[in-house]
């Protein structure tokens, strides 16, 4: 069980380190290798990326589609997406800009529609909002992107338009110097990136618990190190990040990546939490397969 968490200046700060309730992995198998969840573009050496000058676009995403509605099975999503381009030793060869997609499901055991939206949504000199995180909340669907120095950035969405729709840049604002603006800022402006908040792969939510925006995630490959961060708002200020769980890490060639929480299969209490990073281990056969971990931590 986690130590409690104490209110300090109207943040709710971790006080201690916590053990998941239990530890036990569950490991996740494919049986094959089927389409891709995020389709590449035209551009992109369709359908799985892998050009004839031996580079390869990869859709790899960072976080978990935005849902700005959902009913009985119905769900309305978008996804931003970087359009990476990397050469045979896996070395990024552009600066990418970010495609907006849009998931729909009609049902709750369909698997998920996805279709290109809009190509180059955020250019390759803007911040790629939506793609490291993002959580809806009081009327808008707010967006974390990377910043250049390893920070996140923020911007929202007014949920004005039909299911919430994101494709019109007119209901954004950017969080810039402190403040809301409709005009959105370079990639490099030193005033975006949000203290104390780190663009390696994590989770924002709301927690009753806390009566905080909480975010959970991780230093970054190869480690599974798991650090919690809470704030008052979504766009801060965000307390420092205290290491409250640490992963085993796969023996295979990628150790760990993609340290994330888990709120939508929890009751929304926030009572508790679970999270899972993806690794390598070697199987029976010496051949390398993904194993990701699931582990329920619960806070007092």
């Amino acid at each position: 069980m986690c130590s409690g968490y104490a209110a300090t200046q109207n943040r709710s700060l971790p006080a201690d380190k916590c053990a998941p309730t239990s530890p036990e992995p569950l490991v996740l198998t494919s049986p094959s290798f089927g389409s891709l969840f995020i389709p590449l573009e035209s551009d992109e050496c369709p359908t799985y990326g892998a050009c004839s000058d031996g580079t390869r676009w990869v859709g790899w995403p960072n976080t978990a589609p935005v849902v700005t509605f959902s009913l009985d099975g119905n769900v309305n999503a978008y996804a931003f997406m970087p359009r990476t381009h990397l050469n045979s030793a896996l070395e990024v060869l552009n600066t990418p800009s970010y495609s907006l997609y849009h998931v729909t499901s009609s049902s709750a055991g369909a698997f998920p529609t996805v279709s290109l939206l809009v190509s180059s949504f955020w250019s390759s000199t803007q911040i790629g909002y939506g793609s490291a995180a993002s959580v809806v909340a009081n009327g808008y669907a707010y967006l974390y992107g990377p910043t250049p120095n390893g920070k996140l950035a923020v911007a929202r969405a007014a949920q004005t338009d039909f299911l919430g729709a994101l494709n019109d840049k007119s209901i954004y604002e950017y969080y810039v110097n402190g403040a809301w603006t409709t005009t959105a800022p370079v990639s490099t402006d030193s005033t975006i990136p949000l203290p104390n908040t780190s663009s390696a792969q994590g989770t924002i939510y709301w927690s009753p618990k806390w009566s905080s925006y909480v975010w959970i995630g991780g230093d970054g490959f190869p480690d599974a190190n798991f650090y919690i961060s809470t704030a008052p708002n979504p766009e801060g200020p965000w307390s420092t990040g205290t290491e409250f769980y640490t992963g085993a890490v796969g023996v295979g060639s990628l150790p760990a990546y993609s340290a994330v929480a888990h709120p939508g299969l929890t009751d929304g209490t926030g009572d508790y939490i679970f999270i899972s990073w993806t690794r390598t281990i070697t199987d029976s056969a010496g051949v390398d397969v993904y194993d990701q971990p699931l582990v329920r931590v619960d806070w007092e």
